[in-house]
């Protein structure tokens, strides 16, 4: 099953007992045929992992929705492709060159149809969206891209350029060891550039962030605010067809009221739970508590301009160990 939820913190999973309908959400009897309901609190203003920092949009919807030009195994933690089948480091880590997977059709939705498979105008549109003030998409729905923002990206990038349609380029100011790395994480994912074209056309580009399109797993099929928000494999997905036909994402409890749920059968997989709920998790006999480390990007900034960290011979010692 290609289903990337896996990639939570922590994650509870109910493996047999009675199951009952939960009124907010569509038919039950359905969703425990086809597929399974999830869990977790919080609510939904956009579709989009750049516009916000919320969990529940980026590990959780956006992973389903987009993709990235590259992921990072989660066993190793190693870059791996994802859109970009290779890539190349230049100019001393000042510039980096993508070569973009063929054959990656965008979803097909109830609101767009897609004329043509991913390609290099997709990556223009996402990063010159982001990083680029005067981009007519840069203010739409908000000028404000909190991750990228708040690691001064827009003053790092010098040029995000097409070199054909399977082939981009960018360029920094400066060379940058973590560039690759925050291209990795679902901020980072791709939208369609024929689909905001279309959006311009009809005078509707609000819905990019809100009725979104990506190449990824799972298609957003309905949501409901507060309640549910309903995903439906993608058929035509670059890497097979997702063999679970479909995802509810049950927003309408936090708390114990998401605990209950679980127990009784409401909830197949509840996340993040609250540390005081471990114990009652750990303790069921139909429960599987499932714990594993999220990663996270970090580094050290030093200030160059001051002793002792202007003597380059000093600069390696904070790493060194002890």
């Amino acid at each position: 099953m290609r289903l990337k939820l896996s990639s939570l913190l922590a994650a509870v999973s109910l493996l047999c007992g009675p199951a009952f309908a939960a009124p907010a959400l569509p038919d039950r009897a359905d969703i425990r045929d086809s597929g399974f309901v999830y869990c977790v609190s919080g609510q939904v203003n956009t579709f989009n992992p750049q516009k916000v920092s919320s969990g529940l949009i980026v590990d959780t919807l956006a992973a389903q929705i987009y993709d990235r030009l590259l992921d990072v195994d989660p066993y190793t933690y190693r870059l791996v492709p994802e859109l970009a089948e290779s890539w190349e480091v230049l100019d001393n880590g000042a510039t980096y060159r993508f070569h973009l997977r063929r054959h990656v059709p965008f979803q097909r939705t109830a609101w767009f149809t897609p004329t043509r498979d991913f390609n290099a105008d997709d990556v223009i549109f996402t990063f010159g969206r982001i990083f680029n003030r005067d981009h007519p998409w840069h203010n739409v729905n908000g000028s404000s891209f909190p991750y990228f923002d708040s690691l001064q990206f827009a003053d790092s990038v010098e040029s995000v350029r097409k070199l054909d349609n399977q082939t981009v380029e960018f360029r920094l100011k400066r060379p940058d060891a973590s560039f690759l790395w925050h291209l990795a994480t679902h901020y980072a994912s791709i939208t369609s550039a024929e689909y905001a074209a279309r959006l311009t056309q009809d005078d509707r580009q609000e819905q990019l962030d809100r009725q979104p399109v990506g190449t990824g797993p799972f298609q957003l099929s309905d949501y409901r605010s507060g309640q549910y928000v309903r995903l439906q494999r993608h058929p035509g997905y670059w890497r097979g067809k997702p063999l679970m036909p479909q995802v509810v994402v049950d927003l309408g409890s936090g708390g114990t009221g998401r605990l209950s749920k679980l127990l009784t059968g409401e909830c197949d997989v509840l996340a993040w739970p609250a540390a005081s709920q471990l114990t009652i998790l750990r303790d069921d006999p139909r429960l599987r508590l499932t714990l594993r480390p999220g990663m996270n990007i970090a580094w050290l900034a030093f200030n160059t301009a001051k002793p002792p960290l202007d003597n380059p011979e000093v600069r390696p010692c904070p790493g060194a160990g002890d």
